[in-house]
């Protein structure tokens, strides 16, 4: 299992979350590493927003970067600095924990946002809260979500729990295992068409028809 350096005050709590959802989301994606994660508690918005060189949005609690670092508001601050209820903590750091497996099993290739998020999401179970509510859809949708332009472009237009729910409908439909290979296969250079090849072959049916079967479960 990882190695997790938690860094802030009142750490325990974290670090017992941490000793759940780590051996957790090893198991699901089959990967057991000894790389260091450090976790950074953050006990105020504005440490949150130094830390990342930037003014973030209330909705924003959680941070992952390449170098295995993770900074996240304080659970006993999640209420008082965001959007988020308390209770969404565990599931918030896990999510961010995901990334930092996602890029492993990748090999820092570039990963599709609408596929880096919605696996994220999956691993930390947060498709419930998305379930039977309506969500903006459009034509092609994983295509205008893929790039992290789009991504930013569209991501107050339901981009994560479009992202989501598609991930969560490919697993149920065809097996985590499938996605793992996916993410396994995926190339330096993100390309629209390379990456539709590459889904096809591990498919055997292409992205542009199971999203359109994925749209009509939604209507």
């Amino acid at each position: 299992m990882s190695k997790v350096q938690v860094l802030g005050k009142n750490i325990e709590n974290t670090k017992i979350i941490l000793d759940k959802i780590i051996p957790d989301i090893e198991s699901r994606l089959g990967i057991s590493t000894d790389f260091l994660i450090k976790v950074r508690l953050h006990d105020t918005r504005k440490s949150f927003d130094k830390q990342l060189n930037r003014k973030t949005s209330d909705w924003e609690v959680g941070n992952t970067s390449d170098k295995n670092e993770i900074d996240i508001i304080h659970e006993d601050s999640f209420e008082k600095y965001s959007s988020h209820p308390r209770d969404d903590f565990p599931r918030i750091l896990k999510h961010e924990i995901s990334h930092i497996y996602i890029n492993k099993i990748s090999d820092g290739k570039m990963i599709p946002m609408w596929l880096n998020e919605g696996l994220s999401m999956y691993l930390a179970d947060q498709m419930t809260q998305y379930r039977d509510k309506g969500i903006f859809v459009e034509n092609d949708y994983l295509s205008k979500i893929s790039t992290e332009y789009g991504w930013n472009k569209y991501s107050n237009y339901s981009a994560y729990a479009y992202s989501c729910l598609f991930v969560d409908f490919l697993i149920n439909k065809y097996s985590l295992n499938k996605v793992v290979e996916l993410v396994k296969k995926l190339k330096s250079n993100y390309s629209c068409n390379a990456f539709d090849k590459l889904f096809l072959s591990v498919f055997n049916k292409s992205l542009e028809d199971i999203e359109k079967n994925f749209v009509e479960t939604l209507k």
